[in-house]
């Protein structure tokens, strides 16, 4: 854990520094959001990305840090498919995950994944770093919901230990037909 001096600089550890990432960030997304209408296993796709992270703990590459991003911004159920994979166990890795995405991608894209670093923050019991999320968030969007609903939380002393994730099966983007493994038999 990095301690830094002020809630300033902690707040500017959440602003990238290279713009020329950002800028093809920002390309790959424009191709992204093009693709995401034609590709209906999107919710699927957010929570196997996410779980990879989880698991292995690379940073995304530039290609998906703008499929996850645009895929976040524009639909807000699959949002909630990267949002209910969070518990507090898992809360750092998240942090990670969305600190990355939030320093990377253009603004257009950004309210998204600052508002759920916000809440990873939040349930790994970083407040400051949550409330600086909540400003990123709020600077791409000053109406983004979730990045709200945060800022209550942490403005209310609500504890992460109130957070029970909804069960997966209650979001309509993971049902469907089941997936297929490699030799084409259901998994």
């Amino acid at each position: 854990t990095v301690v830094l001096g002020s809630r300033g600089e902690l707040a500017d550890s959440l602003v990238g520094t290279d713009a020329a990432e950002t800028q093809r960030i920002g390309r790959l997304a424009d191709d992204a959001a093009a693709r995401l209408v034609r590709a209906p296993d999107d919710g699927r796709w957010v929570r196997g990305r996410v779980r990879r992270f989880l698991d292995d703990g690379r940073p995304l590459d530039a290609a998906d840090a703008a499929r996850l991003a645009v895929a976040i911004t524009v639909s807000l159920d699959l949002r909630d498919v990267a949002w209910v994979e969070m518990r507090r166990d898992n809360a750092r890795q998240h942090v990670e995950l969305w600190r990355d995405l939030t320093r990377r991608v253009p603004e257009e894209v950004r309210a998204a994944p600052a508002a759920l670093l916000a809440f990873a923050a939040w349930l790994a019991g970083h407040g400051a770093l949550a409330w600086c999320a909540v400003d990123r968030a709020q600077q791409a969007d000053p109406g983004y919901g979730l990045a709200a609903l945060v800022a209550q939380a942490l403005a209310g002393a609500v504890p992460p230990t109130a957070w029970t994730p909804p069960p997966a099966r209650d979001l309509p983007l993971l049902h469907g037909p089941p997936e297929l493994g490699t030799d084409g038999c259901s998994a």
